[in-house]
Order: C-alpha cells, then structure tokens, then sequence
C-alpha cells in the first residue's frame, strides 16, 4: 500500500527493506453522505521493498483483514457490533478473504522526497490498478489516498447501488493513511 526511495542520484544502487508491521500503521476513514462515519486501524502482515535507481523497483504489502478496528466509538458492544459488521459479507468477507495486498507495477523517480507510484490493489480477490503520491522521511514512507470500495464489491450502503437511503447513505469512497516503517533486510 505504500512504498518510497532514498535520493540516491544517479548512481546504480539497490536497497532492500523489511516492512516493520508492528511499527507501521493504517488508519481507515469511512462515513456516510451526512458527513458521520467511523474510522479505526488495520495491522499489516508483511511487507517488502526494493529500491533502485532513485526508484521503487518492487513493492509487495499484504494487510491482515482479520485486524480491522473501530476506534471511534466506546468499548464494548457497539464497537464489537461494528467490526462485526465490516468484516461480514456486507463488507469485507473477512472469513473468506483474510488478507488485502498491494503489489506495484511502477514508480516515478523521487523528486523532493516524493514519488508517484502504480500497482495493483487486491481487496476480496479483487484486484484494481492504483495509483498514488509516496512521501519517505528516513525509514517511513506515508500516503494517504481514497478507495472506491464498491470496485471490490462492496455495495452495502452505496447510493450508487440502493435507493431511499437518505442519511444512512454511506459514501463509496473510503480513506487510508499510511505509514510503513521499514528495516533494511
């Protein structure tokens, strides 16, 4: 989901980085036309990166689905309710699809610490081409991009699939804002 490259000039070197899963965060956004909505984290799986050439060459991150967390509301019952719910068929099909991957195709040279990167997301055995800005500071490399969730089939809510959901409406789009924290391997 997010990758990055030192400022290495021109010359030839490659670098290969452990995403560290417990050091990295995920942080999810969804809400619903009336401007509500939920937000919570997701923990990572896995993790790697090559760079090379003032570019990120490889890029493979796996998310554990089976992590999903609401952190916006109380302890307790509704907040179990809802994770219940996000990772029922509703939604993600957590039983069935336990992991989320992003996987690259290419990158952009970094220019002032930032790249623009390309690859492939698989969300429910789905997978969609995306694109995004990576910004690296060090050993963290952060984004903060918007998924249209219905491309992975999930519907529930989406004005675009139901009628007469007034407020209940919940946006297609979602928000994640990462941050990896790496290691070289």
């Amino acid at each position: 989901m997010v990758v990055a490259a030192l400022g290495l000039g021109t010359t030839a070197y490659s670098q290969s980085l452990s995403v560290v899963a417990k050091k990295s965060n995920v942080k999810w956004d969804a809400r619903k036309a009336s401007g509500s909505g939920h937000y919570g984290t997701l923990q990572l799986k896995s993790g790697t990166i090559i760079l090379s050439d003032n570019k990120i060459k490889s890029a493979d991150i796996v998310a554990d689905m089976t992590t999903i967390v609401n952190t916006d509301g109380q302890d307790g019952q509704p907040n179990a309710r809802l994770v219940g719910h996000l990772k029922n068929d509703d939604f993600f099909s957590v039983d069935q699809f336990s992991t989320a991957k992003f996987v690259l195709t290419g990158s952009s040279e970094f220019k002032n610490g930032e790249a623009k990167v390309y690859g492939r997301l698989t969300i429910k055995d789905i997978t969609h081409p995306i694109n995004f800005t990576v910004k690296r500071e060090g050993n963290k490399f952060a984004t903060k991009l918007q998924i249209d969730r219905t491309k992975y089939d999930i519907k529930y809510g989406s004005g675009k699939f139901f009628s007469d959901l007034g407020d209940r409406m919940i946006l297609d789009e979602f928000t994640l804002e990462i941050e990896l924290q790496v290691k070289e391997v």
